[in-house]
């Protein structure tokens, strides 16, 4: 156990939790939030309005057992704590003592010892621990591919026979279980519990200076209206580009209205709401070879390919492609850049031009909403199937999720929007539907007989033809769609 208790803050926060709504499925109560002073040993408590959810799990007193948390951790990252699950105590760090305030309350309600093991190599760690039958790790908490590869090879227990796990709870993302739902079978999750499968969502980020220099639209007023579509974002950045150092040439060192990458053809296509394998109710069917699908995807690489106003990060020439690309946005020489959210707090916290949060456009105006690209190396929970107590673990595991959404999630959103990482409070709006939509592709996540680099490898070819790109690789995904069915039903 933690040995450093703030026992007001506990008593306070599950006072409320106890008058909170007992059905997960309801709206959380609003109440009055008491916080302790993080700098000193006494509370000194501050009235704020926060709404507050409580799991509907039974409270047991487990005699402190261990509940020990199996993933990457931080891995020397400069975003290290969106990848952490335990914090040994608090340092003023919004996010780092949400983690902390969010694990004590959990320890205290049910008496038990939760911790964070961080491992070199979170696959073969499971492996050799769920094959040993030691019950080592209760929760597992790495990227998704990782966690579709011990699901398939057994290692991991079916979500929906873990009884206290409310799924459809406002702290688990409704989207990924509907999504990744296979024969009444989903081996992970996500959710609030988590901040790193935000990190790895595709977005667009714009220059605030850029923006106002070339008097361009109101782009929260273009999302907010419907209007923020792919020819809307072509013609705002066909303003900006232009050859600044005067060598006849567009290159890396020029200004640019769109700077990109390849993986974003992945984001448009599926921001434009078009799937490469929809999942109805575990009915699997490959979507992508339809003839909408075929003209998005064509419209998306024209638009990626016009080199007079998308720049591709792979394009440039430096020791680090990653790190230049930031710094072509972080020296005003960017209207737009897409890409991952999690180059903003690594890369843009401390830009001088103020700056602002987008989701990806959508294909036209007549589609309903945005959707969000959960890439690949976002972060899901799984539960081992080697575990001895699967309602403990269950229970812990709902109520961490649940106290994530009143504690963590806030916090999140808190660094997010005072200046830390983002410029403004009309951000938040934009990030609710980044983050509100994901989008979770059974055929890109498990790259499914190459269907998603078909259509994304076009983006270099020297003619797209992406009708019969599909249409080589579809007997090997309709092949290796069956072997996942047939693996699953074998589980």
């Amino acid at each position: 156990m933690k040995k450093k208790m703030i026992c007001a803050l506990i008593s306070v926060v599950l006072a409320l939790s106890a008058v909170a709504c007992r059905d997960s499925s309801a709206q959380p109560d609003t109440t009055t939030a008491v916080y302790a002073d993080t700098t000193t040993e006494s509370v000194n408590v501050e009235l704020t309005e926060t709404a507050f959810a409580s799991a509907n799990v039974p409270i047991n007193d487990y005699e402190g057992a261990k509940f020990v948390i199996l993933t990457a951790g931080n891995s020397g990252q400069n975003i290290k704590y969106y990848m952490n699950s335990d914090t040994e105590a608090e340092n003023g760090d919004n996010i780092n003592d949400a983690i902390y305030k969010r694990n004590l309350i959990v320890e205290e309600r049910f008496n038990v010892d939760i911790s964070q093991y961080d491992s070199g190599n979170v696959v073969s760690d499971a492996k050799k621990s769920i094959s040993a039958g030691d019950d080592a790790y209760q929760l597992i908490i790495h990227n998704y591919t990782s966690l579709y590869s011990l699901a398939t090879g057994g290692f991991l227990m079916n979500l929906l026979d873990a009884g206290h796990l409310d799924l459809e709870a406002d702290w688990w993302d409704i989207n990924m279980k509907n999504e990744l739902t296979i024969s009444d079978r989903l081996y992970f999750d996500t959710g609030d519990i988590h901040l790193y499968d935000d990190m790895r969502v595709s977005c667009a980020y714009f220059n605030k200076g850029l923006w106002e220099k070339y008097s361009l639209e109101d782009p929260y007023a273009l999302v907010n209206e419907g209007k923020w579509i792919i020819d809307k974002m072509k013609q705002l950045g066909s303003n900006v580009t232009s050859d600044i150092d005067g060598n006849g040439i567009l290159d890396q060192y020029d200004l640019w209205g769109i700077v990109s990458e390849y993986a974003g053809v992945s984001d448009f296509y599926f921001g434009s709401g078009e799937r490469l394998i929809s999942n109805n109710n575990g009915n699997l069917q490959i979507e992508v070879g339809s003839e909408k699908s075929i003209t998005v995807a064509s419209d998306i690489l024209e638009f990626m390919r016009d080199s007079e106003n998308v720049f591709m990060a792979e394009k440039i020439k430096a020791d680090d492609i990653w790190k230049y690309a930031s710094t072509i946005f972080q020296e005003d020489r960017a209207l737009i850049r897409t890409s991952c959210f999690e180059n903003i707090p690594r890369d843009y916290r401390a830009m001088d031009t103020d700056f602002g949060v987008l989701p990806i456009p959508k294909y036209d105006e007549s589609q309903e909403k945005h959707f969000t690209l959960a890439r690949t190396d976002g972060y899901g929970v799984a539960i081992p199937v080697s575990v001895i107590d699967l309602d403990f673990v269950a229970i812990i595991t709902e109520s961490l999720a649940c106290e994530s959404m009143n504690l963590l999630r806030p916090a999140f959103y808190e660094v997010s929007l005072q200046g830390k990482v983002l410029r403004d409070n009309e951000s938040e709006g934009m990030l609710d539907i980044i983050f509100g939509n994901k989008a979770y592709d059974i055929g890109y996540l498990y790259s499914i007989g190459g269907l998603s680099d078909a259509i994304r490898n076009q983006v270099t070819k020297k003619t797209a033809d992406v009708s019969s790109a599909v249409a080589k690789v579809m007997p090997k995904a309709e092949k290796e769609l069956q072997k996942l069915l047939d693996t699953y039903n074998s589980l």
